[in-house]
């Protein structure tokens, strides 16, 4: 195959099989291409097996927040990656946000600003 997109996999390959060669493929999310994801754990069995609380110390092991000064001008740390939690004894990855904002640090005007930019809307 040769030409300017000679590079580009097909739609729904992810890759090949280290045993056999041959390319793998997975259930693809229509007209996107992209492979459809299932969470580890249906709506249902989280709602029944998941505990009210859940220590973030023991989720966030290991993890790291970047230091960071946020769009509107105040400033602290920042986490975005996945994490694992056992809920009712199963392993469940989880998408994880948080923004550690240092308290009192938006600078004065900010909301000023904000307005008097969408006044003229």
């Amino acid at each position: 195959m040769s030409g300017r997109n000679s590079s580009k996999k097909p739609v729904g390959v992810h890759g090949t099989d280290k045993e056999t060669g041959r390319t793998r493929t997975g259930d693809t999310g229509g007209d996107t291409g992209e492979k459809v994801k299932k969470p580890d754990i249906s709506k249902e069995e989280f709602e029944t097996n998941a505990p009210n609380m859940i220590d973030l110390g023991q989720v966030l092991a290991n993890k790291f927040a970047n230091k960071k000064t946020f769009k509107k001008g105040s400033y602290g740390f920042f986490l975005n990656d996945k994490v694992v939690a056992n809920v009712g004894g199963k392993l469940v990855k989880f998408q994880a946000t948080i923004n550690l904002t240092v308290a009192n640090s938006k600078p004065k005007g900010a909301d000023a600003d904000e307005e008097e930019a969408g006044a003229g809307e």
